[in-house]
Order: structure tokens, then C-alpha cells, then sequence
């Protein structure tokens, strides 16, 4: 058998499978809704969070840039001596 096929399944043993009905249907429906009405009420409050603080974002960036300290001066290098370093003694 390839590995990408199924193994075949005795139509005898597929016909004895039981499961999935429930009596308490009413029960079951209104788990579900109550835990989708759930998903729904974090989806929005994730929604709300991150929307605020993006929009937040570029005044946090200008008050980070106000409150850094400007950068350094670096002083321009000294000029080489004359002669590529050599010094002529007379």
C-alpha cells in the first residue's frame, strides 16, 4: 500500500458504528451558541485592543524621539603630516 492511501474499511464493522445523536439536541445547540456568541466577544475585544494602540503608535514614536538625547559631535580627524608621515631632518 502507498503511504498516501487509505487502508480500506470493512463495510460490516463502518455499519456498527453508533455515536453522535444525543437526546439533550436542545442542550448541545445552546452550548454552541453560547460559545460562539464567546469567540465572537474576544474577536471584537482583540479587535478594539489592537486598533488603539496603533493608533497610539506614532505618537509613542514622536514623544521616544523627543525625550532621546541628540547624538554626539564627533570631531572631523586630524589632517596626515606632510610627507606621508616621514619627517626630513637637515
Amino acid at each position: 500500500m502507498a503511504h498516501d492511501e487509505l487502508p480500506a474499511i470493512d463495510p460490516d464493522l463502518l455499519a456498527a458504528v453508533t455515536g453522535g445523536a444525543s437526546d439533550n439536541t436542545e442542550q448541545v445547540t445552546m452550548m454552541l451558541q453560547s460559545l460562539m456568541s464567546s469567540i465572537k466577544e474576544l474577536a471584537a475585544s482583540r479587535q478594539n485592543s489592537g486598533g488603539d494602540f496603533m493608533q497610539m503608535l506614532p505618537f509613542i514614536m514622536m514623544m521616544r524621539n523627543r525625550q532621546s538625547a541628540p547624538p554626539p559631535v564627533v570631531a572631523a580627524p586630524a589632517a596626515p603630516p606632510p610627507g606621508e608621515g616621514w619627517i626630513k631632518v637637515t
